[in-house]
């Protein structure tokens, strides 16, 4: 009888964990730049980056490689580049994101709205970089 209440209380820690673990398995992979809609960038999961396709891989480690502009010029023909970086999981709906970019280095909050069925659907909800200042929005 003694013991009930410490199972509870172990089975509710397992519960609550249980959302991040499926968050990282489900974003785990390549993503390949689809749309933007609604404040959301939405990816499609690829085998691999397209050569002049924005992206992103996730990789099991925590590592990243992200897929964009090499340069400042968003006319195209737009050059883009791999730059590596790293994700962490925040919650059961967000992560962060470090990655290097052609102007220093940029860190962004993401709230993930969808990461399944092949679809990777996100809002960047705060973004900082190294040479430009902070930009938040409230979710």
């Amino acid at each position: 009888m003694k013991y009930i209440p410490i199972l509870i209380i172990g089975l509710l820690g397992l519960s609550l964990a249980c959302p991040k673990k499926k968050l990282k398995k489900t974003i785990i992979g390549t993503w390949v730049y689809d749309s933007y809609s609604e404040s959301s960038f939405v990816y499609k999961s690829m085998d691999s980056l397209k050569i002049n396709s924005p992206g992103i891989e996730f990789r099991k480690n925590g590592t990243l490689i992200k897929r964009q502009n090499a340069g400042w010029c968003g006319t195209p023909p737009i050059t883009y580049s791999n730059q590596e970086g790293s994700w962490k999981i925040l919650s059961d709906t967000s992560i962060q994101i470090s990655y290097d970019y052609w102007r220093g280095q940029v860190e962004e909050n993401l709230w993930i709205q969808a990461s399944e069925e092949g679809i990777l659907k996100y809002e960047i909800i705060e973004s900082r970089a190294s040479q430009e200042q902070s930009i938040n929005k409230e979710k």
